[in-house]
């Protein structure tokens, strides 16, 4: 019996690594960029415009968070004066609860938009958590896109709501109703806004990796598998 000689392992510049194209949940890309497109760091004008649309999102919803500090702030103060009034001095103010009521619609609608950045919506994932993680990518992608549908519908009809009521004025304040009801308008515009951005870091997952904010947008995409291990020499008799 005598053993055959074992090849050479073929050296790194030997070996030629195929060039395939993945067509992956989120796009064409090539050259295993398998999701996403042209993933985090593929060339393109994807992942730019998702980037810089997150930025734009991220210092909307700064605006927005002091805004909203500053609306509860007074709704906190104007309740605590008019209980002071009411018991101490034994009179109303008759403007306070109009006022209640506009500051109310400014914390629902600028919230909403804080919420949904912040993800503190109430979400439910019981149907999802049983897919496999490409069906799960794309149930979340039909989520956002309906989402996006119907808080841009919101922000249309906010706008054109808004412009109607703007010769209208309160009972009490003598303002314009528009000035309670603008935050309609700009709650939906925000909470496109920041649709739209998830939208988009959803289809290029690396494109939240400059946002700085640290939030998770929830993308979820196959793991690459690995590949198998090298056949071992046999040996021959």
């Amino acid at each position: 019996m005598t053993a055959e000689p074992m090849s050479a392992p073929p050296t790194p510049e030997s070996v030629t690594t195929p060039v395939t194209s993945g067509n992956g949940p989120g796009g064409n890309g090539t050259g295993g960029n398998e999701t996403g497109g042209n993933g985090a760091g593929g060339r393109g004008p994807g992942p730019a415009v998702a980037q810089a649309l997150l930025a734009v999102a991220a210092r909307c919803d700064a605006v927005a968070r002091v805004w909203l500090a500053g609306t509860t702030l007074a709704m906190a103060g104007l309740l605590a004066v008019q209980v002071v009034f009411r018991y101490a001095f034994n009179h109303s103010l008759f403007w306070s609860e109009e006022l209640g009521r506009a500051l109310l619609v400014q914390l629902t609608f600028v919230g909403a938009s804080v919420a949904w950045r912040g993800r503190a919506h109430i979400g439910m994932d019981a149907l999802v958590a049983r897919f496999s993680p490409e069906w799960a990518w794309r149930a979340r992608l039909l989520v956002l896109c309906v989402c996006v549908a119907f808080f841009a519908a919101v922000a249309w009809h906010g706008a054109r709501f808004t412009l109607f009521l703007l010769p209208q004025q309160t009972a009490a304040l003598g303002v314009s109703r528009a000035v309670v009801f603008v935050a309609v308008p700009v709650g939906g515009g925000l909470l496109t806004l920041h649709g739209v951005a998830d939208l988009l870091a959803h289809l290029w997952p690396g494109a939240d990796a400059g946002d700085g904010d640290g939030r998770d947008t929830g993308s979820s995409t196959a793991p690459a598998p690995s590949p198998p291990p090298d056949a071992p020499a046999r040996e021959g008799c």
